[in-house]
């Protein structure tokens, strides 16, 4: 829903400040997914351990117990207030906020242009049990048990200021973050390839 600022006179020092009406607009955008979308929440497991780590608490691989990859792999999902998996809002932001970037648009000013509207934008898809080995620090090699959606969809909603940006250059911005930047575990922006997206059909406006 458009917002309205109506004009008002701010007397300071003796002079009358105008501020003009703006109206922001919503816009969606529906995306599909080019490559996986493999997803790792961070767990409180994972939070635990490091706060217990931080406050030198050791624990020992036996209090840690058998790990259960099942478990594992569930909470690396972001779940909807409705129960389906989503993908954080301020993920897509940031990825947003990084093609604009290679746009000459500065960080500051790209942040302040547009805001992705839902906390956790819903993705479509089926979500399976993927098992990588990685490198904690380029040195211990470890399990890691995430959840990937090989195909998937979402609809990108986006509050924008039409003053500073049109909704074509929104677009442009968005694939083009779909493609160098992507969301998710080894994305293009950590030299990867997954998590990329491009726009779907037409643009629907709110």
């Amino acid at each position: 829903m458009a917002t309205k600022l109506a004009t008002k006179k701010i007397e300071e020092f003796g002079t009358n400040i105008v501020i003009p009406d703006f109206n922001l607009q919503t816009v969606v955008f529906p995306i599909i997914g080019t490559n996986r979308l493999v997803m790792h929440k961070f767990s409180e497991k994972a939070r635990k351990e490091i706060e217990d780590k931080q406050q030198k608490k050791g624990t020992s691989l036996k209090a840690k117990g058998k790990r259960d990859p099942q478990a594992e792999y569930e909470a690396c999902i972001h779940y909807c207030d409705d129960g389906t998996p989503g993908f954080p809002g301020g993920g897509f932001k940031k990825s947003l906020v990084r093609a604009a970037q290679g746009l000459d648009m500065k960080m500051t000013e790209a942040r302040s242009m547009f805001q992705v509207v839902d906390e956790l934008v819903q993705i479509e898809g089926e979500h399976q049990m993927r098992t990588d080995m990685v490198r904690l620090n380029g040195k211990v090699a470890d399990v890691r048990y995430r959840a990937e959606f090989p195909k998937w969809k979402a609809k990108l909603r986006i509050r924008f200021n039409p003053t500073r940006i049109s909704v074509d250059q929104l677009a442009t911005i968005v694939r083009l973050a779909g493609f160098s930047v992507g969301v998710g575990e080894y994305r293009p922006e950590r030299d990867g390839s997954w998590g990329t997206f491009d726009i779907e059909g037409d643009f629907i406006n709110e």
